[in-house]
This record gives C-alpha cells, structure tokens and sequence, in this order.
C-alpha cells in the first residue's frame, strides 16, 4: 500500500524537472539531494508512506518518534523559466513489488505535475578505488543521455543493471508516462557509509546541466573532514586485491543506485 498525502495545494508550477536521490550505497543520491533540498530551500508538498517501507520508528535527539516517510519538495526558480522537484526518502521498500508500486506512485505524481524530466541519482561501483570519479549514465533516450556526456566526466553506462528505485523510477516514468528519465551514478565503495566526494560530483553535472547553481560548500567541508577515512579505504582496498586472484573481465558489472 502507498498512500500518497498532498501537503499544501501547488499551481503555476513551471516546466519542472524532478531530481531523485534514495537511499543506495554510500547514500551518494540520497546526501546529494538532500544538500540540494537544503541549498534551495524547497518546500515539502507531498508525503509518501508505504507499508513496504522497513517496521522501523525513527527517534530524533528529543526523543520524539517518526514513521519512515518519503517526501517531494518543490523550489521555485526565480532565475529559470524551469521550477524543480526533489524526491527523496528515509528507506528504499524492501520488495520489488514494493519497488515497483513506490515508483508507479511516484512517476504518476510526476505526471500529475507536468514534469517532462526526471534525473535520478545514486552510486556506482567500479573494479578499483576510484582517484578522479567519473559519473555514469544511462537514458531512456539518446538524446537525453548526450545532454550529460558532453561533459568530460559523464561517460555512457554499456552493460549491467541498476537495482532499486533510483534505477526503476526513470524507467518506469517513461514507460507508463512518457516522462523521460535517465540515472547518473557517481564512482564510489562500498565501504564508505557517506561518500561526500560522489555526491558533490552528482551536484555538479546538475548544476551544470540543469543551471541550478546550488551551494556544495557543506560537502566540500565533509570532503575534508573525511580525508583520513577516504585514505583508509584505498589502502584497504590495495591490500585487499593483491590477495585476489584476478578478475574475469567478461563478466557483468553490477550498479546499485
């Protein structure tokens, strides 16, 4: 069950896109759009709960109790003819029916608010620690995929798949609703539980492509706060592959948004 709950009444919005960050590996999608939420200053207009989302209650530092939710926010643009949607959540739903139901709902809502566009957000996994990230992208169209290689650092995806939401709503979005949707997915491990470094690269080919202009000062500091950690990986990660026989390089690589 999903139920989708309206929080204040919305007109006049304007060509919106909608950018989408759920919880994934190193909460690279989820940590960029919440910072972007934070930078614009976007409201909350919907709530979604499901009964797929994890039995958890959530208790803040005053010991007050939340039910896991999903939310949509909304920022006016002033500067752009364009107005933006940002989407993210506390949990992913656990099943793949949940998955599917939580983005028909949430691509229908789109639909409901004329967006044409959808960018969803999340992390990707490569063979090694990654020294200069790159961000990975797959389309619903090619056109809208060269919309972001044109950037040096935004390379086609060619094999594997995407698993959850953040991979499910774009596609989905187009197929039941003719929304166009693609996923960008910045380089990052599985081992870091936040991987700041990834999801300010996420905000950047939004800002560029999309002229957001969103302030990732709050990232950069993380950045910086976690040197010591990004060191530890990456030597972990050496020793760790020198005790490795190699890698079969046929087989399929595996991104999870």
């Amino acid at each position: 069950m999903i139920e989708i709950i309206w929080l204040k009444k919305v007109t006049g919005i304007r060509d919106p896109i909608a950018l989408v960050g759920m919880p994934g590996i190193a909460s690279v999608g989820k940590l960029a759009i919440e910072v972007l939420i934070r930078s614009l200053d976007a409201e909350p207009i919907v709530q979604v709960l499901s009964d797929d989302f994890p039995p958890h209650v959530m208790i803040d530092e005053e010991g007050m109790m939340k039910i896991p939710e999903c939310q949509i926010y909304l920022h006016r643009n002033p500067s752009l003819k364009q107005d933006i949607l940002l989407v993210s959540g506390d949990f992913q739903p656990s099943t793949s029916q949940g998955i599917y139901e939580f983005s028909d709902r949430i691509a229908e809502t789109f639909k409901k608010l004329n967006v044409t566009r959808v960018a969803a957000t999340g992390a990707y996994v490569p063979g090694e620690y990654p020294e200069s990230p790159k961000v990975f992208v797959s389309s619903t169209s090619s056109e809208f995929q060269e919309f972001f290689t044109k950037l040096d650092y935004v390379v086609p995806m060619s094999d594997g798949v995407i698993n959850g939401a953040n991979g499910v709503i774009p596609a989905w979005a187009k197929l039941k609703y003719g929304i166009e949707g693609v996923c960008l997915l910045a380089e990052t491990v599985p081992l870091l539980r936040l991987d700041p470094r990834a999801s300010k690269l996420i905000i950047e080919v939004l800002n560029n492509r999309f002229n957001i202009n969103a302030d990732v000062s709050e990232l950069e500091q993380k950045i910086e706060e976690m040197k010591g950690i990004f060191a530890q990986v990456k030597y972990h990660l050496l020793q760790q592959r020198e005790r490795q026989e190699p890698r079969d390089e046929t087989e399929s690589a595996s991104y999870i948004g």
